[in-house]
């Protein structure tokens, strides 16, 4: 979070280049993307600073654009 506000954003890398994308690697990705929300309230609890994750997409990546995002995180939630 930024040092002067309460809350702020952390970005992500999208994933990885789109090709190739092997099963070990998407296990890995979804066990960090797991771990997210209990890094989070303990962040909050420490701190009293909250932060949104932001996995955000990127041209010729795993995650290309918005709807690879969406198709990628919401089965994971």
């Amino acid at each position: 979070p930024p040092a002067d506000g309460a809350a702020g954003p952390i970005p992500t890398p999208p994933l990885a280049g789109r090709e190739p994308w092997p099963p070990d690697d998407d296990a890995a990705a979804t066990a960090a993307l797991a771990a997210v929300p209990a890094g989070l309230r303990d962040l909050a609890a420490r701190t009293g600073r909250t932060a949104r994750l932001a996995v955000e997409p990127g041209p010729g990546c795993a995650l290309d654009i918005a709807a690879d995002v969406v198709g990628w995180v919401e089965p994971r939630l």
